[in-house]
């Protein structure tokens, strides 16, 4: 999820959730339109508040999670006697 769509399903402005984050509305607009990445030291912040995933909001820093392999019990079936 983008913090667009984030803003626009939670009815937020610009100026309502950086208050949130702790940021000036202005600086939400540029993130919102994509003219600015959210910050290093804002990402955790950032993604408390919206539950955007850090790895949405800054894949450089954050590479996706690795799907882990699926380890199968080593179940033995003896034979019935």
């Amino acid at each position: 999820m983008r913090i667009a769509e984030y803003m626009l399903a939670k009815g937020l402005n610009d100026a309502a959730l950086g208050a949130l984050i702790g940021v000036s509305g202005d600086l939400v607009r540029l993130w919102r339109l994509g003219q600015r990445v959210v910050g290093a030291k804002r990402v955790l912040k950032v993604e408390e508040v919206t539950k955007i995933p850090r790895h949405e909001l800054r894949p450089d820093l954050y590479p996706p999670p690795v799907p882990r392999k699926r380890q199968h019990s080593a179940v033995s079936e003896s034979p019935a006697d």
